[in-house]
This record gives structure tokens, sequence and C-alpha cells, in this order.
């Protein structure tokens, strides 16, 4: 199978070689996601990696090569045009990546008159004085994509966790030269780190606070990933924003299992059902507060009848 790599680094700006192994972690693995989404959109059934190659001098410089094996009809091409044309799919599939970053930035930046709009193969989006973008297809399913989400919001919120690190750039690597993909200031983390819904308009969302009783399925306190609860008997992911109680749980002031019960602020973040003019949808969970934590409920003992041998 003809396999090719494209060479390209990201760069943690901030204190030189200097940043936490946690944010270089989740930031690496939040990385990989979004890319083999971004080439699953291009290339269904394409196989993509990144391998890491040794740091450069400078601002903590992270450069990787990023190997795509091109499968199905093209497997059958001479190996020279099967590596020429593996080439140019690493550089397609960042490309699509920087463009659903630059989505984010533009929906995080621009409040949305409407809901886009679809026109032949190309999405429209609609902000204030009729000013209005084009999207392509890619970019946009990419962006829907729950695990592009997540990831964005695992490597911005990673970045924006570690106070050394003030910018994050991707950048393609041709011989001697960079090709900036993607630069981005720390201002811009936290909004990068939050969920976005490209279909949202400002009047369709509303925020709820509640008092809720949850059950710890997963906890998490990687930042930018979310805790796994049961919420009404349903599983949901919600962020951990109640920093006193993280602190308290990372000095082991507090400790839980699966099973044990949170009664917590809550906050729930909802979008109008389309066609609807007072049905709203649950987007995304947030615990504000966490009163009290009790330990799971203990199993009954059986009662069994008299007689049976289970019972001896």
């Amino acid at each position: 199978m003809p396999t090719a790599e494209s060479a390209y680094e990201i760069e943690f700006e901030g204190k030189p070689s200097q940043i936490s192994a946690e944010t270089l972690g989740v930031s690496l693995v939040s990385l990989v996601a979004l890319v083999k989404e971004a080439n699953a959109e291009l290339y269904p059934g394409g196989q993509i990696t990144i391998q890491i190659k040794a740091q450069r001098e400078g601002s903590y410089i992270l450069g990787y090569d990023l190997e795509s094996a091109i499968v199905g009809s093209l497997a059958m091409v001479a190996s020279h045009e099967g590596l020429l044309a593996a080439k140019v799919v690493g550089s397609a599939v960042m490309d699509l990546v920087k463009k659903v970053i630059e989505l984010k930035r533009l929906l995080t930046s621009k409040p949305q008159t409407q809901p886009p709009t679809q026109v032949g193969s190309n999405y429209h989006f609609h902000f204030g004085d009729n000013a209005h973008v084009v999207i392509d297809a890619s970019t946009k399913h990419v962006f829907d994509a729950p695990a592009a989400q997540d990831a964005m919001s695992g490597l911005f919120g990673a970045v924006g966790q570690d106070q050394k690190v003030t910018g994050l750039a991707i950048k393609e690597i041709d011989g001697d030269n960079r090709r900036p993909l993607v630069a981005i200031d720390r201002s811009e983390f936290k909004a990068l780190a939050a969920t976005v819904d490209a279909q949202a308009v400002p009047d369709q969302i509303r925020v709820e606070a509640r008092e809720a009783r949850l059950s710890i399925l997963k906890p998490s306190l990687l930042p930018g990933y979310k805790w796994e609860l049961v919420y009404d008997g349903v599983r949901i992911f919600a962020e951990m924003a109640d920093e006193d109680y993280i602190g308290k749980v990372e000095r082991r002031e507090v400790v839980f299992g699966t099973g044990d019960i949170l009664d917590v602020a809550l906050e729930i973040e909802q979008r109008l059902l389309a066609g609807t003019t007072n049905v709203y949808l649950n987007r995304s969970f947030r615990i504000v507060k966490v009163h009290d934590r009790a330990p799971a409920p203990s199993q009954p003992p059986l009662d069994l009848p008299p007689g049976d041998p289970d019972s001896n």
C-alpha cells in the first residue's frame, strides 16, 4: 500500500522548553482525534497516523509526521503516483482541520442572525449587517461531528488550563520553510474550548439553572474532558466547573467511586427545536457547584426462602 509523510509542527508558545505533561498529552490526543475526523470525511476507509519527532529549540515546538495510507482504487496505481497522491492527502486533511478550527473561531466571535442555509454543496452562515460567509460541506460535516467538537474542546481546554502557554500554532513543514496553518492567541482559548452549535442563533439558546442529584459513572480531572454521570435516569456528560471541589479532589480531601451521588447546582444549555416555538432540547451540562457527596447506595442482601441450598 503506498504511503507518504507530510511534516507539521505544533508550537505551544510561552516559556521556552517548558509545558506540563498533562497539557501535552491531552493536546496531542485531541489533535489526533480531530485529524482522524477530517481524514474520514475526505477519504472514507483511508488510514492516518501521527508520529512524533524530536523537539527543536525555542518555544516548546513539537514536530510530527502525518502518514497517509491510501486504500481502494488509489492503491492500484503506480508507486510513484501513489506516493505523490499520499503527500497531497496529508495537506488536504490538515487544510480541512484548519478550516474547521477557523469556523469555530468565526462562530465564537460573531452571533448568527439565522441558522445556516444550504446552497448546493455549500452552507451560508448569516451574521449582522447582511454579512454572510460560505463554508464547504466537508468543513461543516466535520465541525458538526461530536468527535470533532470533543477534540477541539479537549485541545483548547488543555492549553487554556496551562498558564505557561500564551499561544498555539500549527505549521506545515516544507524543507526549511514553515507554512502557518493556525495561529491562536491565549485570549481565544476559553471560547474555543466551549461547545458550539453551528445551527444555533442567540435567541434560540437558553440556560436553565437547577438543583440536581447526579450519579457518578466516570469522573475526569483532565482539562477539557467531561464527567460521565446519570441524571434522572439518563446518561449525560457534564463540565466540572467547581474549581474548589476539583482542588479538594486533587488534594485527596474527598474521594469517590462509581455510583456515588453528587448534589449539585447544575446549568443546562438548551436549544430551541427547529419548527417549534417553545420546545427546547438539552445540548450541554455544567456543574457550577458541588454541595455534597454521598456514597453509592448499598445493595440489600437477598432474602432467600428457607431451605434454599444457597442460604447455607
